[in-house]
């Protein structure tokens, strides 16, 4: 496995990478786990094919995994959808020192980052990307954001 640590000053974080990550992510995210449970956004394209990959990695860890899953593309990056989220999220009882799970691809990445940044005055986010953009683009940086009508 390769390690990228982004020595940001503010807050460092590590990217990993190598080839069936996906099958150690208990191993790389149990320990975000706040009292056997982590919360997640989803898309519903990315849903059908690695959710319950997911999950199954994960209760083989003891770790239940809530998810809100959005609708594919753009229209997910909205006003509206993030304002679902938040409230999904503090529904659950997100906490400051609690990290959101990404699974999917740039969409998911920004919609998630952006609800993180603002839920509790900011809690962590772990991405795992879906698509090769997703690794490359808003996985890399903290770049987040929503869709709004001025741009």
């Amino acid at each position: 496995m390769t390690r990228v640590s982004v020595d940001l000053a503010d807050a460092p974080y590590d990217i990993l990478i190598a080839p069936g990550a996906f099958g150690q992510i208990a191993e790389h995210v149990g320990g975000y786990a706040r009292a056997g449970r982590l919360l997640g956004v989803t898309d519903e394209g990315v849903a059908a094919h690695w959710l319950e990959p997911l999950r199954a990695r994960l209760a083989a860890a003891d770790i239940a995994l809530d998810v809100f899953t959005v609708p594919q593309g753009e229209q997910a990056k909205s006003w509206a959808w993030l304002e679902k989220l938040t409230d999904w999220l503090l529904d659950r009882g997100v906490e400051r020192g609690d990290h959101i799970l990404a699974l999917g691809g740039g969409v998911v990445g920004d919609l998630t980052g952006f609800a993180a940044a603002i839920a509790k005055r900011g809690c962590g986010f772990v991405q795992i990307p879906t698509t090769l953009l997703a690794q490359v683009d808003s996985s890399v940086g903290g770049k987040t954001a929503i869709n709004t009508g001025a741009g």
